[in-house]
């Protein structure tokens, strides 16, 4: 099966990489040029000034990042575990489960892809 979508994913636990590849998304640690996909960057506060470089970018998933006060990017950010920002479009998860927020990742992926 072809993957749905790029997710540049800068920090994050290695089983987590593994299910966003279950999920059909190709999963790089660095940006890849050429890649014909919807791109999502994910990782902590450093995700915001990558995404800025990303062309296609279609939305940012922090995860557990703080320091990050706005931004104007005009894509959707997921803030899983993460302090909140002012920005156009945000959803904030908090506390629970983390393979929970992991399949809420998935979906805010494939929804936005």
């Amino acid at each position: 099966m072809r993957p749905e979508a790029l997710v540049i994913m800068l920090d994050g636990p290695a089983w987590l990489e593994e299910m966003l590849r279950n999920e059909h998304f190709k999963v790089v640690r660095r940006y890849e040029r050429g890649v014909a996909l919807p791109a999502f960057v994910l990782g902590g506060a450093n995700a915001i000034l990558e995404a800025r470089k990303v062309p296609n970018l279609h939305g940012v998933i922090l995860w557990n990042a703080t320091g990050v006060k706005s931004t104007d990017l005009a894509v959707p950010l997921l803030l899983i575990n993460s302090e909140p920002i002012d920005a156009h479009d945000v959803t904030r998860v908090s506390g629970g489960d983390e393979r929970l927020a992991a399949k809420l990742a998935a979906r805010f992926i494939s929804v936005h892809a």
